[in-house]
């Protein structure tokens, strides 16, 4: 079967082993269809953990967000590289995989594989994936486009970068292919005798050739498949910035700190370009604030949230939160973006009192309760 990814907007993001986590009788369960398999930057076994690896999707018809998806490996490719694995260590040997101490005699009894979505677009869905065999620190993205039904496995570069948290990528469409990028700090190198850190965006793409070796480019710290990218800001970026949303429009990049502003930058620059200018766009007038992402106030995603809608129109929606007005006072706001002038324009505003007293609200039974998490 093919499953559309925009489908995949779960309750649950995990996804488990299909062969040890899910009832086997249970109805409903098909493998996803996939034309083609690629790898890239995975080492000598990135073929073979390309192809042990198999998506099913059980759908629910009527409450889409209660599909579900599983996935598992296959024992043999999995037995057969640690096996060989195993036979370097032994001969003191340098292996091509980091494998975990962990006994390997009764494999068919151990989950060979774990994974959570991370990103669900229109068409593409993308995956962080172990194997159980392999250290912690070596993990993958599994991207899945439902368009061409392919599947990409690629290896997350944590190993030389500290990734922006949330870690999950952008994806970015660019002609008929998707690219990822991770916003990162690469870590600390010296400069005349200071540690010094910069800020890197990692970008991986099927469209362009692997990267040059690491000691013909600087700074390239992450190796092949992923190429990297320098952030160029501008001086009113703040200091500390955190990467609430993350989207595109048809030409731009956007990440959203729901209590500052937005950075922005050309999805042509980030193809073409060794450096990236970047745009800092503050929130509408009145909505910075330091009162979110606290503990007695709660995260900024409970009241605020930013993305892409019809017609590549840039919209901020925001929650009153202030306790001190009255609650039918409370109001939710949406502001556009005017990419032309990088202001805000001011849209509806609807109090809560006024939003309870809708016919539709009344008539599906709707508590009269706060309105929390945007989207």
């Amino acid at each position: 079967m093919a499953w559309p990814a925009s489908r995949c907007v779960l309750m649950d993001p995990g996804v488990p082993d299909y062969v040890f986590s899910i009832d086997q009788t249970e109805q409903g369960w098909a493998s996803i269809d996939l034309k083609k398999k690629r790898y890239q930057g995975c080492g000598r076994y990135g073929p073979l953990l390309a192809e042990s690896v198999k998506l099913y999707a059980r759908l629910a018809e009527e409450h889409p967000a209660l599909s579900r998806l599983a996935v598992c490996a296959d024992k043999n490719i999995i037995r057969d590289i640690v096996a060989e694995e195993l036979k370097k260590k032994q001969a003191f040997k340098v292996a091509d995989l980091p494998i975990r101490a962990i006994e390997f005699d009764n494999v068919d009894e151990i989950s060979g594989v774990t994974a959570r979505v991370e990103v669900a677009d229109k068409n593409l869905m993308v995956l962080s994936l172990s194997f159980v065999f392999t250290s912690s620190k070596l993990k993958h993205y599994l991207l899945y486009d439902a368009i061409h039904a392919s599947m990409s496995m690629i290896p997350i570069p944590n190993w030389c970068c500290d990734i922006y948290l949330p870690s999950n990528p952008l994806p970015v469409r660019y002609g008929d292919e998707h690219a990822l990028v991770l916003f990162a700090k690469d870590y600390p190198y010296k400069r005349g005798g200071r540690s010094t850190c910069i800020d890197l965006l990692y970008l991986w793409t099927s469209l362009l050739p692997p990267p040059p070796p690491r000691e013909k480019m600087y700074p390239n710290p992450s190796g092949e498949p992923w190429h990297t990218r320098k952030p160029r800001f501008p001086k009113e970026t703040p200091a500390s910035f955190c990467h609430h949303v993350k989207f595109t429009s048809s030409s731009h990049a956007f990440w959203a700190d729901l209590t500052k502003g937005v950075l922005c930058c050309r999805i042509k620059d980030l193809m073409d370009s060794f450096f990236v200018h970047f745009d800092f766009i503050e929130l509408p007038p009145g909505c910075k604030s330091d009162a979110l992402d606290d503990s007695d106030t709660g995260p900024a995603e409970m009241f605020r949230t930013m993305g892409c809608g019809t017609g590549d129109l840039i919209k901020f929606v925001s929650i009153s939160f202030d306790d001190s007005v009255p609650e039918d006072d409370k109001t939710v706001t949406e502001w556009t973006l005017d990419m032309d002038t990088l202001q805000w324009t001011k849209g509806e505003e609807l109090r809560f009192g006024t939003l309870w007293e809708l016919d539709d609200f009344k008539k599906d039974g709707l508590p009269e309760t706060e309105p929390v998490y945007p989207c």
